[in-house]
């Protein structure tokens, strides 16, 4: 099980990166919001972001929920977006839904604690509709589609994947997830490991996957995020397997992120 101290190199994160533009696929970068672009006071409330993405200003973030804070010390300075667990998020000016199963999800974060957290979510209020959710005490990842059954996939096995891996609170990671035109689900993690899949026929149930929320959900009750949040973006297409682990290594570079196997 991959933890602290299990095969770790330094890498600064103001080594040469390559930029999101530069890389393939990036027409399909419907959203894309890098919070290390952001100004401002630490500990100040963030309110708004600009959406990178192709999908352009009508994805800004335009609102949010509680008093989500900047914060430069999570990520060697870097800015990012701190959630505090109690209804916090951001929200976007409208909401992204996939064309159809296929998609590429990405995250660069750094959780406090272990808990149940929904990261993103689509816009159900009563009833959570669409999420991505860090689940157990960091091994798995609960996705809900299109108000299809929550279907959960263990990280900390080698079933399917190539590393047990295991998320650990107060250190940043890196999380692609991408879905092909079946359905099936595919997982990389800090510096381009494969960490995980879900090819069973829940996964491959739903047609689309909706997303309006960054660190929570808006439903009540829901266990909302508890960490920071430094890049989050949604390609509407799979962008394969080698582009998905060059996407993971960059993102990594650029963020500081040092876990390799």
């Amino acid at each position: 099980m991959l933890g602290l101290g299990t095969s770790v190199t330094s890498i600064d994160s103001g080594q040469i990166y390559k930029e999101l533009s530069e890389l393939g696929s990036y027409a399909s970068l419907t959203l894309h919001f890098d919070f290390s672009t952001l100004s401002g006071i630490s500990g100040s409330e963030v309110t708004a972001a600009t959406n990178l993405g192709a999908g352009g200003s009508a994805f800004n973030i335009g609102t949010n929920s509680e008093t989500p804070l900047l914060d430069r010390n999570g990520f060697g300075g870097r800015s990012s977006v701190i959630f505090d667990g109690s209804d916090e998020f951001l929200v976007m000016g409208r909401e992204f839904t996939s064309t159809n199963k296929s998609f590429t999800f990405f995250v660069v974060l750094q959780r406090h604690d272990l808990s149940n957290d929904y990261a993103v979510a689509g816009s159900g209020e009563e009833e959570i509709t669409d999420s991505i959710r860090f689940t157990g005490t960091g091994e798995s990842i609960q996705t809900i589609m299109a108000s299809q059954t929550a279907v959960t996939t263990t990280l900390s096995s080698t079933s399917g994947s190539t590393v047990d891996y295991t998320q650990v609170a107060q250190v940043p990671s890196v999380l692609v997830m991408r879905r092909n035109t079946s359905g099936e689900m595919y997982i990389y993690a800090d510096n381009g490991i494969y960490i995980g899949a879900k090819t069973n026929t829940a996964i491959k149930a739903a047609v689309r996957f909706s997303l309006l929320t960054i660190g929570g959900t808006g439903a009540e009750g829901a266990a909302d995020f508890t960490g920071q949040i430094g890049e989050v973006g949604m390609y509407d297409a799979d962008i394969g397997d080698a582009a998905a682990i060059t996407l993971s290594k960059e993102l990594s570079t650029k963020w500081g992120v040092n876990r390799r196997s």
